[in-house]
C-alpha cells in the first residue's frame, strides 16, 4: 500500500477520500519517505522543521491513551464486521521451501526440526508475519515472522555446528539481531547454501525460538479457510 503526502506552502486541512486530513508538516522526518531525498522545500514557511512540535498540528495530536484506545477497538470491530479474523497458530504455518519444493517441520515447544538434503542450494525460511502495531498496542511498526534464538545443523555424521544469530550469511529477510540473542524473520528468509558446506546426505536444521508467532490479521477470504480448516461452522462465518 502506497501512501501519498501533500506538503502546502503553508500548513492546512485536506479532504482525502471524503476524510479531512492534515497536509504534510516538515518534522525532521522527510528522510523516511521514498522520494525524501529529491523534494526539498528549503523555502516554504515549514524550513525550520526542527523548530516544529505537535503543537503545529491543525488538530491535537494523541499517540496514545484513552482516545487512542477507543479510535483502535472502533477500527477493529468494523474489521471484524468485514471478515478479517486474528490467525493464532503458534507456528505460523512456518516451513522451508528447499530448490521449489515445501518441507514441513516436525514441532515440540519452541523447537522445530527440518529434515532436507545436504546438495540443497536454494533454501528459505517462510512463515506468515504480523506487525505489531496493527494488532496490539505495541508502537513496533516491524514486519515480524519468527523469533529465533537458537539455528543447529547437523547431519549425523560430522560435528554439529551452530549458526551464529548474527552469521553475515543470515542477511535477507532477517531483522537485525537483538542483544546477541534472538533475531526476527521478516516471513521469507534466506538460509544461503554456504551455511550447509561441509555437510553430507541429510541434514537436520533445528530451529529454537524464544516465543511461539505473534497473532495475526487474515484477511477475509484467508479468514474463511482458517477457520474452516479449524472445524469452524463456514456458515457462522459468513453470517458474521
Amino acid at each position: 500500500m502506497t501512501y501519498w503526502h501533500v506538503q502546502l506552502d503553508s500548513h492546512d486541512i485536506l479532504i482525502a477520500n471524503g476524510q479531512p486530513a492534515e497536509s504534510y508538516l516538515d518534522m525532521g522526518n522527510r528522510s523516511f519517505f521514498a522520494d525524501g531525498d529529491v523534494v526539498a522545500l528549503d523555502a516554504t514557511p515549514d524550513a525550520d522543521a526542527a523548530a516544529r512540535t505537535h503543537a503545529d498540528f491543525c488538530r491535537p495530536f494523541h499517540a496514545g491513551g484513552a482516545l487512542v484506545d477507543a479510535v483502535r477497538g472502533q477500527v477493529q470491530a468494523r474489521a471484524e464486521r468485514l471478515g478479517w479474523r486474528h490467525d493464532d497458530a503458534p507456528w505460523a504455518d512456518m516451513h522451508l521451501m528447499v530448490d521449489g519444493e515445501r518441507i514441513d517441520a516436525d514441532t515440540h515447544g519452541l523447537g522445530a526440526r527440518f529434515v532436507l538434503p545436504a546438495s540443497a542450494r536454494n533454501v528459505w525460511l517462510i512463515s506468515q508475519t504480523s506487525v505489531p502495531c496493527e494488532v496490539s498496542s505495541n508502537p513496533d511498526p516491524r514486519r515480524l515472522g519468527l523469533c529465533i534464538q537458537g539455528i543447529t545443523i547437523d547431519d549425523g555424521v560430522g560435528e554439529k555446528r551452530s549458526v551464529a544469530l548474527d552469521d553475515p550469511l543470515l542477511c535477507l529477510g532477517f531483522h537485525d539481531c537483538e542483544e546477541g540473542v534472538r533475531r526476527w524473520t521478516a516471513g521469507r528468509s534466506r538460509l544461503p547454501a554456504a551455511l550447509f558446506d561441509g555437510c553430507r546426505g541429510t541434514v537436520f536444521l533445528r530451529i529454537e525460538l524464544v516465543r511461539h508467532a505473534l497473532p495475526r490479521w487474515v484477511a477475509p477470504e484467508a479468514a474463511v479457510a482458517v477457520e474452516t480448516m479449524r472445524g469452524a461452522p463456514l456458515l457462522s462465518l459468513v453470517a458474521a
